[in-house]
């Protein structure tokens, strides 16, 4: 039991901190500001993109946790 409750607990703080990084991703590419403009298309500038990779070695680890979930799970 204490080993899938720390399976619940990484899987929560990994998709918080997934959630966190895509809505500061968002700001990022919402932001008015003319240095992030190109022609009139809107540009992730090099901080956003690498939050992007973050975001994308988080989802790999959530689904990760999600495949080795013991078999009673008792959430």
């Amino acid at each position: 039991m204490y080993k899938q409750a720390l399976m619940a607990d990484a899987w929560i703080r990994e998709a918080e901190e997934a959630l966190k990084l895509v809505e500061d991703i968002e700001n990022r590419v919402n932001n008015n500001d003319p240095s992030l403009q190109d022609h009139g298309n809107c540009v992730i500038d090099i901080a956003a993109r690498s939050k992007l990779l973050d975001v994308g070695m988080k989802i790999d680890r959530l689904e990760a946790l999600i495949r080795n979930l013991p078999s009673k799970l008792i959430l």
